[in-house]
C-alpha cells in the first residue's frame, strides 16, 4: 500500500472556513430566525438614510445651546415626546401643523421624522416665522427673535 500524500495547508484553511460560516449560519438562526440570517447574508453593511444623514450633520454644526432650546422647546410643546400624533392637527415634539412643516420642507409627517429632521426643519421655519410658530412655549421659556 501506498502512503497518503499530507494534505495542503490550503485544503485544511479552507476547512477552517467552511466550518465557521456554518457555524454563523446556525447561531444566526437559533438567535434570530430566518430573518436574521438573511439580513447577515445579504446586508453586511447597514443602510444609511441620506435625508436622516443630512438632518444629523445639519444639526451636529448648530451650537450646542440651540439644539438644546429646542429640546426645551419640545419639552413644553410635547413633553419631549418626538414621535407625537394626538390628532390635534400638531405633530412631532416641536408640534408642528402640517402646513407649517411642508412649508419648511419637510415631507410626510413631522411625528415620523427623527428629532434631527425636526431640529433641522424647526430651525427652517425660524427662518421663515420666527417663534410665532411656537407662541406659547416660546414666551413661556423667554426665546426671543
Amino acid at each position: 500500500p501506498h502512503p497518503r500524500a499530507p494534505l495542503p495547508d490550503a485544503w485544511w484553511t479552507l476547512q477552517l472556513r467552511t466550518r465557521r460560516i456554518i457555524a454563523a449560519t446556525i447561531a444566526a438562526l437559533v438567535v434570530g430566525g430566518l430573518g436574521s440570517l438573511a439580513v447577515w447574508l445579504l446586508d453586511s453593511e447597514p443602510s444609511i438614510d441620506p435625508a436622516q444623514a443630512e438632518a444629523e450633520a445639519y444639526v451636529a454644526k448648530l451650537p450646542p445651546a440651540r439644539v438644546a432650546a429646542w429640546d426645551q422647546l419640545a419639552e413644553c410643546e410635547s413633553e419631549g415626546d418626538w414621535d407625537a400624533a394626538t390628532g390635534n392637527g400638531f405633530e412631532g415634539g416641536l408640534q408642528f401643523t402640517q402646513s407649517s412643516w411642508v412649508e419648511a420642507g419637510g415631507v410626510g409627517s413631522p411625528a415620523a421624522a427623527s428629532r434631527e429632521e425636526q431640529i433641522m426643519r424647526a430651525e427652517m421655519l425660524y427662518e421663515i416665522q420666527g417663534y410665532a410658530a411656537w407662541p406659547s412655549c416660546s414666551a413661556q421659556l423667554g426665546l426671543d427673535d
